[in-house]
């Protein structure tokens, strides 16, 4: 998988490379400004530390125990994958209804 780091992510806080599907990327663009400058400020947190306590990240069960999930808000989650010790493939954001 080729590293990519996506315009909303500056290169200074790298510590984790983030991945961003072309799934992701099109549900990311249906956000409104200030929802993305939301999704911004968390993605920077993970990309720090994607264990961070705020972003109450973990591995999730059944038919997508290959994934883990990271909070946005109240609301909205991403959907990743930790493909190496540092990439981690962003799959789909939404709901915990839509993901």
């Amino acid at each position: 998988m080729n590293r990519t780091v996506p315009p909303l992510i500056s290169n200074d806080l790298r510590y984790v490379f983030a991945h961003l599907t072309p799934l992701f990327q099109k549900k990311l663009s249906k956000y409104s400004l200030k929802e993305k400058e939301a999704i911004k400020k968390r993605i920077r947190m993970f990309i720090q530390n994607p264990h961070s306590a705020s972003l109450k990240t973990h591995k999730l069960k059944g038919e997508l125990s290959s994934f883990w999930s990271f909070s946005i808000n109240y609301k909205l989650i991403i959907l990743f994958k930790f493909m190496d010790k540092e990439t981690a493939g962003f799959i789909d954001i939404g709901t915990h209804d839509e993901v």
